[in-house]
C-alpha cells in the first residue's frame, strides 16, 4: 500500500545550488564558415531544494539545511524522523560514513558522532570548503580551489592536490578505491590506503555529451552515471549507455537505477530501458530506496521534508490512449512511410497516432497510439518493426506480427542526446544524435545493441538509404556551404567509409534524396542527377520535384502545380525528356513504391490525405489519362459522378483504345456518357460499366461522365477502377478511393490533442 508520511518542511528558496539548465532545441540553422559547426549542448540541471545536501548512509537519510543550521534526519526502516542536529553555524559542505557525520562550516571542517555531539575539528582550509567525501580512513575536502585529503579521525592532512579543473558531484567507490566527480567531462581519481590521490582520469568522450554536476556510482561499482543521464564504466570512463533525459535525482533498487525526472519516478532495467514510472502526489525533489519501498521527498510546510512511501512494484508501464480515428477528419501528415505488407504508415504527430493505410484492403486499419510527441519514425521491412524517437532520446519499437498486427510500444534504445535523424539500412537501425563534436551517427543491431558510432559527423534532414551499394545518402545541413555525402554501412552493420560530393557550395541541397534502385544513380529535389558512387553531376531534371519512385530506367515523379499535383514521367534514355504527366487534385505529399501494386500516390485534398495507385506505366505511352470523382467522402444513399479524361498526347492517331471500369459493389443504378474532342471518337452512352472502344486524333480527347448511387446500408470505401488499354496492349490502371459517410447516430472517436509529456516506460 502506498502511504504518506506528512511531515513539515520550511521551503528555504534558493539554498539549493542551481546547476544549469537541459533544455530541448529545433532543426540547427546552417553554419556560416567553411568549418564544421559544433553543434551545441545543455546543461543538466537539479531543481533548486529547500535542503544544501541530501546523502544517504545505510538507513539513514540526511538533509543538512542552512536556515536554520540543522541535520533532518529520516529512517527508511522505521519510516519515521529522528531527532534533528542543531549546528551552530551556517554549514557548505556535509558528508557521513556509518560511524561519523563530518561538516563544513566554511573554511573549518568538524567531525560529529551520528547523534551530532562531541565535535572534533579536523581541518581548516583556505577556502571556504563546498564537497566532502568519505573513502576508507581519509576525508576529501575540496574548496574549489584545492583537493585535501585528511585522517578522519586525527585531522592530519594526508594529500592535497590543485588541479586545473573546477571538480564537483564526488562520489567515491570504495571498492575500486577510487573517487569519480565532474568537471568539465565525468573524471576520475584513485585514493589510496593511505590517503594519497593519484592524477585525475579523465574519460576519452571528452566533450561529447552534455555537461553534468552530480554522479552517481552503481552498487557494483561497475558503472557511473551523470546527472545528464549519461552512463560510463568505471574501468575507463567509456560510453555505457544513457537514461535519456537528466537525472534531478538517483537511488538504487539492486544495482537497478531508480531515477527521479521533473517530480517522476522511473524504473530502469540493467540494460538502461525504462520499466516502470510512478508520479507521486507531490512533485519530489529527492527520492531513495530501502528494500521493496521508494521514498519521495518534498518541501513540506514546517521543518522537514514530506515524505511519500510505495512500493516498486508501483513503478508499473504507462499505456498510450486510445488512437485517433482518420476516416472523414483533417490531419497533414507530419511523416509517410512503407509499411509491412504494403501497408502505408501515415504520423499524426498532433494525435499521438500512426494511422494505417491499407493497400490490399483500400482502407484504413486500425491506428496505432503513440505515448508521446515523436521526433522521427523510420520503418524497417526485414525486422518488421516502426522506431519511433523522441527528443529526450528515447527510441521506441513497435512490432508487427506475421498477420500485419501491431505490438505494443517498447522501449528499444536510449541516445545519449536529442536525436536528430532515424533511417533504417536493412535490420539495422541507423541513428543520428547532437553528442560529440558536430554529431554523432550510430547503428544498432536488431536486438538493440549498439554496433558503431562515429563523431565529427554531420546532421541532415533526411538520410537515405541504399541497398544495393550499402550507402547511407544525406546533406550536412548544420554547416556552410552544404553537401551531398554518403556513409557506408557494412554488412555487419558498423560505419565504413564517408565520401562528399566535389561541388560544396555549387549544390543545391533541395530535398527529397532518392537513389534508383540499383544505387547507381542519386536524384535531389532540385531535379539534379549524381553519380551514386562519385557523387558528380551526371544530369538534370527540368524541374524541381517533391518525390520520385525510380526502379531501374522507369523514373516517375510529383511536384506542386496550378494548387494541384502533377506527376511526370521521365525517359532517362531520351535525355531525362518528360513522356508522360497526371494530374492528381490536392497537394503532393509522397510517393511510394509497391513491387505488386506499382506506385501509389498520396496527396493532401481537402485537408485529407488522398490515395491513388497505378502500376509504373504513367499513361499507357502516348495517353495522358485523368480518373476521378472530385472527393474524398460521400454520402451513403447519395449520388456518385466519376469522370475519365483519355488525351493523346502523341503525334499518331490511336484507334481502339478501350476503357474498361470496374465500379465499386455498393454502386448502383450507374450510367455513364462520352464526348469526344478535337475529332476524338467514342460511344455517346450507356449503362453500367464502361466498356467501350475509343479513336484519338493527335491531341484529340474523349471525357467520359459516370454517374451511380451509393446504397443506403454502405459504410465502407468505394473502391472503382478503371483500366485503359492501348492498340498497342500497353495498359494503365488507376484506382479511386472515396469514404461514404456513416450512417446517422455513428460516432467517432474523439481526437486527441498533443500533449508535451516524457516518454514514460513501458
Amino acid at each position: 500500500m502506498k502511504h504518506l508520511l506528512m511531515v513539515a518542511a520550511v521551503v528555504l528558496a534558493g539554498l539549493g545550488a542551481a546547476m544549469g539548465a537541459h533544455g530541448q532545441s529545433g532543426v540547427s540553422s546552417e553554419g556560416t564558415g567553411n568549418h564544421r559547426e559544433a553543434i551545441a549542448q545543455t546543461e543538466a540541471t537539479t531543481p533548486s531544494t529547500p535542503w544544501l545536501v541530501k546523502h544517504e548512509v545505510g538507513n539513514i537519510v540526511y538533509f543538512v539545511f542552512q536556515d536554520p543550521p540543522r541535520i533532518e534526519r529520516f529512517d527508511l526502516v522505521s519510516e519515521s524522523w529522528k531527532e534533528a542536529v542543531q549546528l551552530d553555524d551556517t554549514p557548505t559542505a556535509f558528508t557521513a560514513d556509518d560511524q561519523s557525520l563530518y561538516v563544513s562550516f566554511g573554511r573549518r571542517t568538524s567531525r560529529f558522532d551520528l547523534d551530532g555531539l562531541n565535535e572534533v575539528h579536523l581541518h581548516n582550509t583556505n577556502y571556504d570548503a563546498d564537497w566532502l567525501f568519505v573513502i576508507g580512513s581519509a576525508v576529501g575536502i575540496y574548496d574549489d580551489h584545492e583537493l585535501l585529503s585528511v585522517d578522519s579521525e586525527t585531522g592530519d592532512l594526508l594529500d592535497s592536490q590543485s588541479y586545473y579543473d573546477r571538480l564537483r558531484g564526488f562520489d567515491p567507490a570504495p571498492g575500486l578505491g577510487w573517487v569519480f566527480a565532474m568537471a568539465s567531462d565525468i573524471v576520475t581519481f584513485q585514493v589510496s590506503n593511505d590517503g594519497q590521490m593519484g592524477p585525475i582520469v579523465k574519460s576519452p568522450s571528452s566533450g561529447d555529451y552534455a555537461d553534468a554536476t552530480r554522479c552517481y556510482v552503481f552498487p557494483n561499482e561497475a558503472r557511473v552515471a551523470d546527472n545528464a543521464g549519461i552512463v560510463y564504466a568505471t574501468s575507463d570512463l567509456t560510453y555505457a549507455g544513457s537514461l535519456a533525459g537528466p537525472v534531478d535525482d538517483m537511488a538504487f533498487y539492486g544495482d537497478l537505477p531508480i531515477v527521479l525526472r521533473n517530480g517522476n519516478v522511473f524504473s530502469y532495467s540493467t540494460t538502461l530501458l525504462r520499466t516502470g514510472r510512478y508520479t507521486p502526489a507531490v512533485p519530489a525533489l529527492g527520492i531513495a530506496v530501502s528494500g521493496e519501498t521508494v521514498f519521495a521527498f518534498a518541501p513540506g510546510t514546517s521543518s522537514q521534508p514530506e515524505v511519500e512511501a510505495f512500493p516498486v512494484d508501483s513503478l508499473t508501464p504507462q499505456t498510450p490512449g486510445a488512437p485517433a480515428d482518420p476516416v472523414g477528419e483533417q490531419f497533414n501528415p507530419d511523416a509517410v512511410l512503407s509499411g509491412p505488407d504494403g501497408d502505408i504508415l501515415l504520423l499524426d504527430a498532433g494525435t499521438l497516432t500512426v494511422h494505417r493505410w491499407s493497400r490490399a484492403a483500400n482502407r484504413y486499419e486500425a491506428s496505432i497510439p503513440l505515448l508521446a510527441v515523436p521526433s522521427y519514425v523510420a520503418y524497417s521491412d526485414i525486422n518488421r518493426a516502426l522506431y519511433v524517437a523522441y527528443a529526450s532520446g528515447e527510441i521506441t519499437r513497435i512490432q508487427f506480427s506475421e498477420l500485419g498486427q501491431p505490438g505494443v510500444e517498447q522501449p528499444f534504445v536510449n541516445q545519449p542526446a536529442e536525436p536528430r535523424g532515424l533511417a533504417t539500412a536493412g535490420e539495422y537501425l541507423f541513428v543520428c544524435d547532437r553528442s560529440g563534436a558536430w554529431a554523432t551517427h550510430f547503428t544498432y543491431s536488431p536486438d538493440g545493441a549498439l554496433i558503431s558510432q562515429v563523431d565529427w559527423n554531420y546532421y541532415s534532414r533526411e538520410y537515405t538509404w541504399s541497398e544495393a551499394n550499402r550507402r547511407m545518402y544525406f546533406f550536412r545541413d548544420a554547416m556552410s556551404p552544404n553537401d551531398l555525402l554518403f556513409e557506408e554501412i557494412l554488412a555487419d552493420g558498423t560505419l565504413g567509409t564517408e565520401d562528399d560530393s566535389p561541388y560544396h557550395g555549387e549544390l543545391q541541397a533541395v530535398l527529397p534524396i532518392r537513389v534508383s534502385s540499383d544505387g547507381a544513380l542519386v536524384l535531389l529535389g532540385s531535379g539534379r542527377i549524381y553519380d551514386g558512387g562519385s557523387l558528380e553531376q551526371v544530369n538534370t531534371l527540368s524541374n524541381n520535384i517533391s518525390d520520385a519512385v525510380w526502379q531501374g530506367n522507369a523514373l516517375v515523379t510529383m511536384r506542386p502545380l496550378n494548387a494541384a499535383t502533377q506527376l511526370q514521367e521521365w525517359d532517362a534514355v531520351a535525355n531525362y525528356s518528360v513522356e508522360a504527366t497526371k494530374a492528381l487534385a490536392g497537394e503532393p505529399v509522397r510517393l511510394l513504391y509497391d513491387s505488386l501494386d506499382g506506385m501509389v500516390a498520396v496527396t493532401l485534398r481537402d485537408g485529407k490525405p488522398s490515395f491513388t495507385r497505378w502500376n509504373l506505366d504513367l499513361t499507357g505511352k502516348g495517353l495522358a489519362v485523368a480518373w476521378t470523382d472530385g472527393t474524398e467522402s460521400a454520402p451513403a444513399g447519395g449520388s456518385i459522378q466519376y469522370k475519365l479524361s483519355i488525351e493523346n498526347i502523341s503525334e499518331e492517331t490511336l484507334s481502339g483504345v478501350w476503357t474498361l471500369t470496374q465500379l465499386d459493389s455498393h454502386l448502383e443504378n450507374a450510367s455513364w456518357s462520352c464526348a469526344g474532342n478535337n475529332g476524338a471518337t467514342c460511344t455517346a452512352r450507356g449503362t453500367g460499366d464502361v466498356d467501350d472502344s475509343a479513336s484519338l486524333p493527335p491531341h484529340g480527347v474523349v471525357n467520359y461522365t459516370v454517374d451511380a448511387t451509393i446504397n443506403r446500408a454502405t459504410t465502407e470505401l468505394l473502391n472503382s477502377r478503371v483500366e485503359v488499354r492501348k492498340p498497342s496492349g500497353r495498359t494503365w490502371v488507376d484506382a479511386d478511393l472515396t469514404q461514404v459517410d456513416p450512417p446517422a447516430g455513428y460516432r467517432r472517436r474523439t481526437r486527441r490533442r498533443a500533449v508535451p509529456v516524457t516518454v514514460p516506460p513501458r
